[in-house]
């Protein structure tokens, strides 16, 4: 058994695909199976697997019915101990960052680190915290991101796979439910293991959009199925007394900044 499976899923984004699997080849730790979904590309993509088809131990192309049914498959495909999810155009920190992992790592049920989102003229270094709570699956922020965490194959045997009639926010009801609900083993590790683009669907969401809506009643509904409303309020307000008190400070902070600019 690998120590490592690495499950990139692709559709239409060659180049993508190619950074991703040039960041796994230059990493210094090789005990890695790499996995690689494509959901039926039409440009390069095919391309570039097959040029790389010596570090792919599985990889397949065919229409798919989304993003999570395409995680899904490749964790039914996927063999080694952990599995972490890299989808094309996602990159890993640096050369030795799964060597680091893997000196840290026992045996956590899940180990995560931090992320770099990026997006044109943008970049921000995303750090979790050391001890999730509920809270940290209440607010808005993600609690962790897949491209930075490492999952236990065995995980997904015992409490099931992603949910496939949730497009947006599996990976986020599957953490919820592993670590609130079932209260698996966690281990944070202060390194950097990724870079991801943060203008996915996901990550672009904006106020006025339906699927921000969507994605906050599919939130809210998993939530109401596990915990009373007389909670749920206590933690909205508490939400929204942080969000504002944020906000607040913004304002404090760029009024004391032009103060010292005069």
């Amino acid at each position: 058994m690998k120590r490592l499976s690495i499950i990139t899923v692709n559709f239409n984004n060659g180049a993508g695909l190619r950074k991703t699997i040039q960041s796994i080849k230059n990493q210094t730790f090789t005990d890695i199976e790499f996995v690689v979904i494509d959901g039926g590309s039409t440009d390069l993509s095919l391309e570039v697997m097959k040029e790389n088809n010596s570090i792919i131990n599985y990889s397949v192309s065919e229409a798919d019915g989304g993003v999570y049914q395409a995680m899904n498959k490749g964790i039914l495909k996927a063999t080694g101990e952990y599995c972490l999810f890299l989808n094309s155009g996602d990159c890993l920190a640096d050369n030795k960052v799964l060597e680091n992992v893997f000196e840290i790592i026992s045996d956590e049920d899940i180990v995560y680190g931090n992320a770099l989102k990026i997006k044109p003229h943008y970049r921000r270094l995303l750090k979790y915290s050391s001890h999730l709570t509920f809270f940290d699956f209440y607010k808005t922020e993600p609690a962790m991101h897949h491209q930075a965490t490492f999952i236990k194959k065995q995980l997904f045997e015992k409490l099931g796979l992603y949910r496939e009639d949730i497009k947006i926010i599996s990976d986020w009801e599957f953490f919820f439910r592993a670590i609130i609900l079932k209260e698996v083993t966690t281990k944070y590790i202060d390194l950097t293991i990724c870079t991801f683009d943060g203008t996915g669907l996901s990550n672009t969401l904006n106020e006025n959009n339906p699927e921000r809506t969507n994605a906050n009643c599919i939130k809210e509904s998993i939530l109401k199925l596990n915990y009373p409303d007389s909670i749920l309020d206590d933690y909205k307000k508490l939400n929204e007394f942080l969000t504002h008190k944020t906000y607040l400070q913004k304002i404090l902070n760029k009024v004391a900044y032009f103060r010292l600019k005069r």
